[in-house]
């Protein structure tokens, strides 16, 4: 895709997910003159500057002159007043821009309050979109068409994996299965560190050998067509340490833990989109 050819976007936000989106999108060698974002907060203008070397504006209603797709990447609580912004700018310009809202627990119905008979996503990233490495999920409404359907498309593969999906009640499973998840593994992880270190070894080691066996482990799964199951029980040896392993995560109902922890991510998001119907 040439520089002409990328879509100018326009953050109106610049906390951690917008930074995560930007950062991997350059890594991926998109245009940094062709981002912008905004942020009321002088520090936050000039790290994203800084960092990023992008466009950066103090008015949100600079990203309606500027962008070809505008990103919604701020808390929830605020979307009325920037959805109110834009929509007033972009109706002035006569500009029906589409809007990707990032905002968890934000519906639809709420977003068309402000933007009427518009294009309009869902979309519910991950950190690991800084490095590439993301997984978004992502639903239109009635009124998205194939290009800007493409648009939003060459923005999120650029950093990762991307779901689409049938309907916006399918985003509670994506914060619990993606949003939430890079956490879950941070904190086995951790576990894994704290614990080499009680065995004796260094933390600087500890540390390598948890991330490197991590990271080892998600890379054969994504280079096999073997299903998790299988490949657990190709490093499981009958009467081995793998198994006594296994056996004592099952024995404290390790897949139970992992249900509830997932089942109280889903609960929250859903309970988020109630509220804001």
């Amino acid at each position: 895709m040439t520089v002409k050819n990328q879509p100018k976007i326009a953050f109106i936000g610049g906390g951690n997910m917008a930074s995560a989106i930007i950062e991997g999108l350059i890594k991926s060698g998109y245009d940094q003159s062709r981002i912008l974002a905004s942020a009321p907060s002088k520090g936050t203008r000039s790290h994203l500057a800084t960092t990023y070397n992008i466009n950066i504006a103090e008015k949100n209603n600079v990203a309606a002159y500027f962008a070809d797709i505008i990103i919604l990447a701020v808390k929830p609580a605020l979307i009325p007043q920037v959805s109110r912004e834009i929509a007033f700018t972009l109706r002035t310009l006569g500009l029906k821009t589409p809007i990707i809202s990032l905002a968890a627990g934000t519906s639809f119905s709420q977003l068309e309050n402000y933007f009427v008979n518009w294009p309009i996503f869902q979309a519910m990233p991950n950190l690991p979109s800084s490095v590439t490495q993301g997984l978004t999920g992502i639903v239109p409404n009635k009124y998205v068409i194939a290009r800007e359907r493409s648009m939003a498309l060459q923005i999120f593969e650029r950093i990762g994996e991307v779901l689409w999906l049938a309907d916006e009640k399918n985003l509670p499973a994506i914060v619990a299965m993606a949003g939430s998840a890079p956490a879950y593994f941070f904190m086995f992880l951790e576990a894994m560190e704290q614990v080499g270190v009680q065995m004796g070894l260094s933390q600087g080691h500890s540390a390598q050998a948890a991330l490197q066996s991590g990271l080892g482990a998600c890379l054969m799964a994504a280079d096999s067509d073997q299903a998790f199951e299988e490949l657990r029980a190709r490093v499981t040896s009958p009467n081995g340490t793998t198994e006594q392993a296994i056996n004592s995560l099952k024995d404290d109902n390790f897949q139970k833990v992992i249900a509830n922890a997932m089942w109280a991510a889903a609960d929250k998001a859903s309970q988020n989109m109630a509220n804001a119907c």
